[in-house]
């Protein structure tokens, strides 16, 4: 009796041993699959290219793919009545090949448009990718094109053209922009550029008056846009500049308390190709998101206003605003920091 009294107590610690491994055990292949479902979101994240649109059509290869001979092409509907085809490669018997072809003619965008900084004599660098893309920003059934080069550290350009099959010279630049890793695009259409700063969104055809300058600045912290009638009753402590009598009113909304907010005239030197500040029309020592600043203003069919407020690291940050001929809507275009007359 006392054997099978023994036997049968351990058989009892037996299963209860088992049962409280199987838990463990449970538990264990969960933490594995959990983790193994995290290193697959990071790989997710990590992105693929260096830039990155939805629906977009691309082709990229590493410098060193080109150096040893490898090629990538590619097809697209550029519109319901253009198509072009697109090849990157080593040139012969150095270069690099970043051809747009129509109608049996290749156009090398490598030559013509890109900036040689992103080649050593006109060689592909190794630790450098370099992708065309096409991608419609403007959502006009016409595919604009982009041109990526960076190294996935800490450099990359971007170069976007427009596309004129009734032009000799068939793309068009439309902005050119420098970033960190990489950019991708949002749900506006906006060029998001990733930095050690944080994100800062374009306008695929804005440029910034001085793109290593637009580089290290902080992302913008304010927007302008028209006011609406909502708006206008809500802020009734915005400060108000009436510039002229009788305009729309222009509501520039910080993110954050911003201080030193002036408002410039601006005028285009044909010269330098760029817009200047002429005269400080309006300063105020800060706004806020509760306390905005109110403009009343024309937005002529060329930029004349400027706004401006000073960071957190003591530097200005100029902003031209802009009116898009297409369809209304205002923008932001990164300046070099004013100079007051």
């Amino acid at each position: 009796m006392n054997k099978y009294i023994n036997y049968l107590a351990v058989i009892i610690i037996i299963f209860l041993l088992a049962g409280c491994a199987a838990p463990k055990a449970a538990l264990e292949d969960n933490a594995a699959t959990q983790s193994q479902e995290i290193a697959g979101e990071q790989e997710k994240i990590t992105q693929e290219y260096l830039f990155e649109a939805k629906n977009m059509d691309t082709i990229q290869l590493t410098g060193q793919e080109i150096l040893d001979g490898k090629e990538a092409d590619m097809s697209v509907k550029i519109s319901d009545s253009v198509n072009m085809d697109f090849h990157i490669s080593r040139d012969n018997p150095n270069g690099t090949k970043l051809y747009v072809i129509y109608n049996s003619t290749g156009y090398n965008l490598a030559m013509d448009y890109i900036s040689p900084e992103v080649f050593n004599n006109d060689e592909a660098i190794p630790e450098y990718s370099y992708q065309i893309c096409c991608y419609d920003f403007d959502k006009d059934g016409t595919k604009e094109v982009v041109v990526a080069a960076g190294n996935k550290v800490d450099k990359l350009s971007i170069f976007i053209f427009g596309i004129d099959v009734e032009s000799q010279q068939l793309c068009y630049p439309e902005n050119y922009i420098l970033g960190y890793k990489n950019a991708y695009v949002n749900e506006k259409n906006e060029i998001c550029v990733p930095s050690p700063k944080g994100v800062k969104p374009y306008k695929y055809n804005v440029q910034a008056e001085d793109a290593e300058a637009a580089k290290l600045s902080d992302p913008t912290k304010i927007t302008v846009d028209y006011a609406t009638l909502e708006q206008l009753e809500k802020y009734k402590n915005a400060k108000i500049f009436l510039k002229d009598e009788g305009a729309l009113s222009l509501l520039v909304l910080p993110e954050e308390k911003l201080k030193n907010v002036k408002v410039y005239s601006i005028e285009y030197d044909a010269n330098t190709e760029k817009h200047h500040t002429n005269n400080v029309l309006y300063s105020i020592p800060e706004i806020t998101p509760d306390a905005p600043l109110i403009v009343q203003a024309f937005l002529p069919d060329f930029p004349s206003l400027g706004v401006s407020y000073v960071d957190d690291s003591g530097r200005e940050q100029l902003y031209g605003i802009c009116e898009s001929l297409k369809d209304g809507t205002v923008y932001l275009f990164e300046m070099q920091r004013s100079k007051n007359k």
